[in-house]
């Protein structure tokens, strides 16, 4: 278990364009943390930075107080899970496992210990005596989980591990991912670009985009709270919906429909979001009249896509059935206590 701290961290292949752009972080120790962020938003490189596979131009990173920059991989203390398993295809499970403690010169007694202690705690027993080739997706990457965790790392590093797998594993291997975390308490990073993965694993997530850190926090905190309009356009499925509007007179007008509540601010452009969950049915104090356009029944909840002239938004609600369908005409209210209120020329939270 370890901390690690980022000042002004920057990173270009060039000397021009710079693909981190001064990240400044402190994880603490034993913290589960989830970098995400959409694709070139320069989550993976950072990792890349921690783990040593790629050089920092300038700032300092730092391990447990030390600073690392100029350490070889070996000597950081870290350990990377990636994509695409990266397992030796001619070796066992087993020699798989055990690979890393050779190379160290590790008495083969204490090996096996570590060998079964980490096979058992990733139910991979039965199969130390086949080949990567002979497991399934999920059962290979439990392998190179057990291979990063054998090694006794400060700080565990998870690199899209799950992006190969389909949905019905990926929500088995967030649940084994959360019970390691819970079992070794170890300093975890984890980068993904699903923000269900970041919601369900994170103690804290940080949100990239375009070599900067827009947000830190945790999750509930940045679907509650987000500080600028790409946080809340990230996180949340489905999207959150946006309008921008004027306000005249402490009203905010959209070419579409007016919200009569009185606002006290001196900034003129608006963009008001709501999440389609915080969309309700409601005839009797309305904001919005719409028509419905799509259904879209999933189960345990329905989407709602709703139409007004050239405007379209989506509304969720939680029930299997709602006996809604298209071209029926919606009388929709925002809840207040929802709605996030943005500078449409900045993109940054109001209040």
């Amino acid at each position: 278990m370890s901390t690690l701290s980022f000042k002004e961290i920057k990173k270009t292949y060039d000397g021009k364009n710079y693909i981190i752009k001064g990240v400044n972080l402190s994880i603490n120790d034993g913290e589960f943390v989830v970098f995400v962020g959409p694709s070139g938003c320069g989550k993976s490189t950072m990792l890349r930075m921690i783990a040593g596979l790629e050089t920092i131009t300038s700032g300092e990173l730092m391990i447990d107080e030390e600073i690392v920059n100029d350490f070889s991989p070996q000597k950081r203390g870290t350990a990377m899970v990636f994509q695409s398993y990266a397992l030796y295809p001619h070796m066992t499970i087993k020699e798989n496992l055990e690979f890393s403690l050779k190379l160290k010169k590790v008495e083969q007694s204490t090996i096996d210990k570590k060998v079964k202690h980490v096979s058992t705690m990733l139910d991979l027993d039965p199969y130390l005596t086949r080949k990567p080739s002979q497991l399934s997706g999920g059962q290979r990457q439990r392998v190179a989980i057990g291979r990063a965790v054998i090694r006794e790392p400060k700080v565990l590093l998870f690199d899209e591990p799950l992006s190969n797998l389909d949905a019905k594993l990926r929500g088995r291997m967030r649940f084994e991912i959360s019970k390691l975390h819970q079992n070794l308490k170890n300093t975890i990073i984890y980068v993904t670009h699903d923000q269900v993965e970041a919601m369900t694993l994170a103690n804290r997530i940080v949100v990239f985009n375009d070599g900067h850190i827009q947000q830190v926090g945790a999750p509930m905190e940045l679907y509650q709270k987000p500080s600028n309009l790409f946080v809340a356009g990230f996180i949340g499925s489905p999207q959150i919906n946006t309008f921008e509007m004027e306000l005249k007179d402490g009203k905010l007008i959209h070419p579409n429909f007016t919200l009569k509540d009185k606002l006290d601010i001196t900034i003129s452009k608006i963009t008001v979001a709501v999440r389609p969950e915080h969309i309700v049915i409601n005839p009797e104090n309305y904001d919005v009249e719409a028509t419905v356009a799509l259904v879209e029944t999933l189960g345990n909840e329905t989407i709602i896509w709703v139409t007004l002239d050239d405007l379209d938004f989506k509304v969720r609600l939680n029930v299997s059935e709602s006996g809604i369908k298209e071209g029926d005409k919606l009388k929709l209210q925002f809840l207040r206590e929802h709605i996030h209120y943005f500078n449409t020329e900045t993109e940054e939270r109001l209040f």
